[in-house]
């Protein structure tokens, strides 16, 4: 897998909405400016278009086995890595299967500034803030895709590959909000690689993605977007864990959104069996 490390500013979806990023440097947002990574991850038929700081404003296509006169190159993962507010470097999102340009290119009207990486939407994950959690120790600038280290890649590829699908079971119910001078701060209970790897275990175990309460199926109401979409629920919840637990896929239950959202409505959670009554 040929891999290029990219630093770029912080920010939570790199869709053009407000808040701006923090700089790189200093964390301190600059209402009077816009950043090319802000539209990192904007939506635009089938694409995002990512764009990074090359040093002199050129990539050298040679270190990919193409000639630098074609211009690009396919097949390329961009992995973006941005300062964190609450100190380090973590691995924010990344491209699959992208191509990358020597040269900066024009993004299409009515997106604005340059991109280096163009990549199709299915191929790309942007991780929460919340789920940020691997810590990038290597200090680069700009770009990083010469003479990378063979552990760090290693260990790279590994996680992009067990969290690629961390959207198809994200469990919304299971976080906790803590304030700490003002400002609120998302946190999970569970490791998100561990959980990742448990949910991907859990959908492979599943005969049917039908709602364990209502019975509602996604695919058959939304169609192919809803194709193997259910969420995971704790039977025990795992905020009453006093220390790290072992949880199998026998812990979990495959519901829909609503009752996901009902079963957390009191605390302790609602039962299945008592959901299900209530919904009789």
């Amino acid at each position: 897998m040929n891999i290029i490390f990219s630093r770029i500013a912080w920010h939570p979806k790199y869709d053009g909405k407000y808040p701006v990023p923090y700089t790189g440097a200093d964390w301190q947002e600059k209402e009077d400016n816009e950043y090319g990574e802000w539209l990192n991850f904007k939506k635009f038929k089938g694409h995002y278009y990512g764009y990074a700081t090359a040093n002199k404003w050129k990539i050298d296509l040679t270190n990919f086995g193409s000639k630098q006169k074609d211009g690009f190159v396919d097949n390329i993962t961009i992995v973006w890595v941005a300062p964190d507010p609450n100190g380090g470097s973590k691995i924010v999102g990344w491209y699959k299967n992208a191509t990358v340009y020597s040269e900066l290119q024009t993004r299409p009207d009515p997106l604005t500034y340059s991109y280096f990486f163009k990549a199709k939407i299915k191929d790309c994950t942007l991780l929460p803030e919340e789920h940020r959690t691997f810590n990038f120790n290597k200090k680069f600038r700009y770009l990083w895709y010469k003479d990378i280290d063979l552990k760090i890649k290693e260990n790279v590829i590994n996680y992009l590959d067990s969290s690629d699908d961390y959207t198809d079971f994200y469990d919304p119910a299971e976080v906790d909000f803590k304030d700490k001078e003002g400002k609120k701060i998302l946190k999970t209970h569970i490791k998100t690689e561990r959980s990742i790897k448990l949910i991907k275990e859990f959908k492979k175990s599943l005969i049917s993605f039908e709602c364990s309460v209502c019975g509602f199926d996604f695919e058959k109401t939304y169609g192919s977007i809803g194709k193997d979409f259910i969420e995971a629920h704790h039977k025990k919840p795992v905020s009453s864990f006093k220390s790290s637990q072992e949880v199998s896929t026998k812990d979990l239950v495959a519901v829909c959104s609503n009752c996901h959202r009902m079963l957390h409505r009191q605390t302790p959670p609602i039962t299945i069996r008592e959901l299900k009554t209530k919904i009789k």
